[in-house]
């Protein structure tokens, strides 16, 4: 995966995780991952972990096998001042 794939991955998933804020009422969305994860899993993995990392999302683990991820308000404003 290059660098411009990656990026797109990331915004991808931010913008899920907006989608998914407006529709369940600001309810964390749970990510549930196989184990060991799969290739496809690992990369979508990283990518929540560095927009975490960035203040975007809270993201979390609550099992081995099983993730929490919302959007911060932070994430919110990055997302729709890319849609303005």
């Amino acid at each position: 995966m290059n660098i411009q794939e990656k990026k797109e991955l990331r915004n991808q998933l931010l913008k899920g995780l907006y989608d998914w804020n407006e529709q369940s009422a600001g309810r964390p969305k749970q990510i549930t991952v196989s184990m060991p994860m799969t290739e496809d899993e690992k990369k979508n993995h990283l990518a929540y972990e560095y927009i975490r990392d960035k203040s975007y999302i809270d993201y979390s683990s609550k099992a081995s096998t099983l993730f929490f991820a919302k959007i911060t308000a932070y994430g919110i404003d990055k997302i729709e001042e890319e849609l303005q």
